[in-house]
């Protein structure tokens, strides 16, 4: 009972950093906002936070599927959130390095 009590706490306190960002650009507030994009339009610092959370999804896709190298059993929902994560880790990083190419690099107007 105290590893599912202790996994529960754990899992929260990582998901939270999550919840608290998405309510944060859900509510526009925009103290916040203006620190991650001080003049109005993308910068650096943006695309390398925006890439590190891609990243840090596509980690917790492995660590869902750690315990099915472990033991070499299959747990059914530890596969659904680990492939469900990893595929949207690869999906958003593609579509990031495209927008990022077209917008950035090839300075294509109105590419939004």
């Amino acid at each position: 009972m105290w590893v599912s009590k202790r996994s529960l706490i754990i899992g929260i306190a990582l998901a939270l950093p999550f919840l608290i960002a998405n309510a944060l650009v859900a509510m526009q507030a925009q103290f916040f906002l203006s620190l991650i994009r001080p003049l109005g339009e993308t910068t650096s610092f943006e695309l390398q936070l925006v890439l590190a959370l891609i990243m840090l999804v596509g980690v917790g896709g492995l660590v869902a599927l750690v315990p099915m190298l472990k033991d070499k059993r299959i747990y059914i929902v530890n596969a659904i959130v680990g492939i469900a994560l990893l595929a949207f880790a690869s999906f958003g990083g593609y579509g990031l390095g495209y927008d990022f190419y077209k917008c950035d690099i090839l300075k294509i107007p109105n590419c939004d």
